[in-house]
C-alpha cells in the first residue's frame, strides 16, 4: 500500500487548485512498510503544506476524525491511499459547493491504466447512490463540526479487538443530510481507484475483513439508524438487484428439494447472469476457467448472503 499512496499523494500534487490554498493531511493507521520514512521524503519536495499522523489502528473513522479535527480549511475533501485524483479535482469540487450545500460527492472510476479481471476489487461511484464513500467525497467544516465528525459507533475497536470498519461514511453523510444541509454530485471531480486483482479463494474467503464487517455489523445497522437509506436499495430490502437474485436462487433450490422440482425453474435467472459473466466471450478452450469464475462468485455471494442474513438477525433490521 506504500507505493499506491506515494501516487495518490503526488496526484494530489499536480492540482489545478491554487496550491497556496490548500494543506495535505494524511493519517497512517500504524503501517509497518516504510510508508513514515516515505511520507517524511514527500514532505520534503512537497509544493502545498503536507502534514503527516502516525496513530494507533482504530479503524478509518477514528483516523478521519483526526484529519478532521487538524484540518484548518473550511471545506475538507476525502480521498483514499489507493486513489489517484483527477488534476482538476479539487476546483471541481469546491465549484459545487454553494451555499446550502454541506456534500459534494464526486465521480469515482477504476483506475483506466489497469485490467479489470473476473476477480477484481475496485470501487465505482458513476452516480449518487445513498452511501457516499469517502473516497471522493467534499464536506463543509462546519457540516462535520455540527455532526460530531464520525459517529463513536463506527471508531475504534470492536468487541472482539478488532478495527472497525466499513458504515462511518454513510452515517457521517445522513447524519449531515438530516442537519438541512444538501448534497449534489460532481461528475467533473474525479478520482480512479486502483484495482486489485485476486485470486478465485481470495474473491471468496480474502478482503473479508472489510465484508465481514460492512455485511454483518454495517448494513443492517445503517438501515436501522437511517430507514431513509432503504429508498437506495432494491425494492427496500436487498442490496443489489444480484443480492435479490441470489436469494430467490437459493429459495428455490430450498423449495425443490424440499416441495416440488418445478421450484428449480427460479434458480435460471441468477445462473443465467453468472453464466454470461463468466462464459461469454470466453474461447471454448478456456470454459474450465470460465467453470472456475462461476463457481467463486456462487461460494462468494453464497458467504455474502450468510452475512447479510445473519446481520439482519443480529441487528433485526433486514437486508438480504
Amino acid at each position: 500500500m506504500r507505493d499506491l499512496l506515494r501516487d495518490a499523494v503526488e496526484s494530489l500534487y499536480k492540482q489545478s487548485y491554487p496550491r497556496d490554498r490548500y494543506e495535505i493531511i494524511v493519517v497512517d493507521n500504524s503501517s509497518t512498510d516504510g510508508t513514515s520514512e516515505m511520507m517524511h521524503s514527500l514532505q520534503q519536495k512537497s509544493p502545498c503544506l503536507l502534514r503527516y499522523y502516525l496513530k494507533e489502528n482504530e479503524g478509518p473513522g477514528s483516523s478521519r476524525n483526526l484529519g478532521i479535527a487538524e484540518a484548518i480549511g473550511t471545506i475538507i475533501a476525502f480521498t483514499d491511499g489507493d486513489c489517484v485524483a483527477d488534476q482538476n479535482w479539487l476546483k471541481n469540487g469546491i465549484a459545487k459547493m454553494t451555499d446550502g450545500i454541506g456534500i459534494v460527492q464526486g465521480k469515482t472510476l477504476p483506475n483506466p491504466d489497469q485490467a479489470l479481471s473476473a476477480f477484481s476489487r475496485t470501487q465505482s461511484v458513476p452516480n449518487e447512490n445513498g452511501m457516499y464513500p469517502m473516497c471522493n467525497i467534499f464536506y463543509r467544516k462546519d457540516a462535520l463540526d455540527q455532526v460530531g465528525g464520525i459517529s463513536p459507533d463506527f471508531c475504534g475497536l470492536n468487541r472482539f479487538g478488532k478495527p472497525r470498519w466499513g458504515g462511518e461514511d454513510t452515517d457521517l453523510a445522513w447524519r449531515v443530510k438530516k442537519q438541512r444541509w444538501g448534497s449534489v454530485f460532481a461528475d467533473e471531480a474525479m478520482i480512479f481507484h486502483h484495482i486489485f486483482s485476486l485470486r478465485p479463494w481470495q474473491a471468496i474467503f480474502g478482503f473479508r475483513k472489510y465484508q465481514v464487517q460492512g455485511l454483518f455489523y454495517a448494513m443492517p445497522y445503517l438501515l436501522k439508524k437511517h430507514p431513509e437509506l432503504r429508498k437506495h436499495m432494491y425494492y427496500r430490502f436487498f442490496l443489489t438487484r444480484k443480492k435479490a437474485l441470489f436469494d430467490i436462487f437459493i429459495l428455490s433450490l430450498l423449495s425443490g428439494i424440499l416441495i416440488h422440482q418445478v421450484f428449480f425453474i427460479f434458480a435460471f435467472p441468477y445462473i443465467t447472469l453468472q453464466s454470461k459473466d463468466a462464459f461469454l466471450w470466453r474461447p471454448l478452450k478456456k470454459y474450465h476457467r470460465g467453470l472456475v469464475v462461476l463457481i467463486a462468485r456462487v461460494l462468494s455471494d453464497f458467504v455474502d448472503f450468510i452475512l447479510l442474513l445473519s446481520g439482519s438477525i443480529w441487528n433485526r433490521s433486514i437486508i438480504l
